[in-house]
């Protein structure tokens, strides 16, 4: 190999495209900070499987793989597959902040922001 092909090698490495860097929120800030809405982000807490008290508010969003994610006694829904890490203990998701309402028998049709994992 030629001394040039390692220096293009690397510099098409470092020129290639990457996905933008999602920032690391808390599970609070995922249920508190309305302009998280359609954003990515990395968040971190314990994993509830499907089969543990709803400690998140208000229903499943979806059906199908639902689970959540708890921080500190505060817990969102997460839509997707669960991480093989939630075995572990904590675990690091990427997902998409989505949103939707409650019933309306919920007070004011209260909106609830939950994850999808990417």
């Amino acid at each position: 190999m030629s001394p040039i092909a390692p220096a293009l090698l690397l510099a098409s490495l470092i020129a290639a495209p990457t996905s933008p860097a999602a920032p690391m929120v808390t599970v609070r800030q995922v249920l508190t900070h309305r302009a998280l809405e359609g954003e990515s982000v990395l968040v971190t807490g314990r994993c509830l499987d499907r089969n543990a008290q709803a400690v998140a508010a208000g229903s499943r969003p979806m059906s199908g793989d639902v689970w959540q994610l708890e921080d500190h006694g505060i817990a969102t829904w997460v839509v997707g597959k669960m991480p093989s890490g939630c075995a572990e203990g904590e675990v690091t998701i990427r997902a998409k902040v989505a949103k939707d309402y409650l019933p309306k028998l919920s007070p004011a049709r209260t909106a609830r922001q939950y994850l999808v994992v990417e």
